[in-house]
């Protein structure tokens, strides 16, 4: 998109380098040996169905942890989300 935007592709590798995820959402860190998803921030179950996608595409899961945020609504995680997300 950028590239046909007219933006010079130095301008587009420089700004790709220097980006920073925000924090809490889906942030993959390494722990020593294990991997974790971070998607914390997110506390909806349509948040935590993608991060649990996105986990479940990453090949070997043997060191690796997702940790998903709380979800203090209970008009928004019914008690049968739970069942939902367990799909995934």
């Amino acid at each position: 998109v950028a590239l046909e935007l007219g933006i010079d592709p130095q301008k587009i590798k420089k700004g790709l380098k220097e980006y920073k995820p925000l924090e809490h959402r889906l942030s993959l860190l390494k722990i020593k040996n294990t991997f974790i998803i971070d998607d914390t921030y997110n506390n909806n179950p349509a948040a935590a169905k993608e991060a649990i996608k996105l986990f479940s595409e990453l090949g070997d899961k043997k060191n690796m942890a997702i940790v998903l945020g709380i979800c203090w609504s209970w008009e928004i995680c019914q008690k049968n989300t739970i069942k939902k997300l367990e799909k995934y």
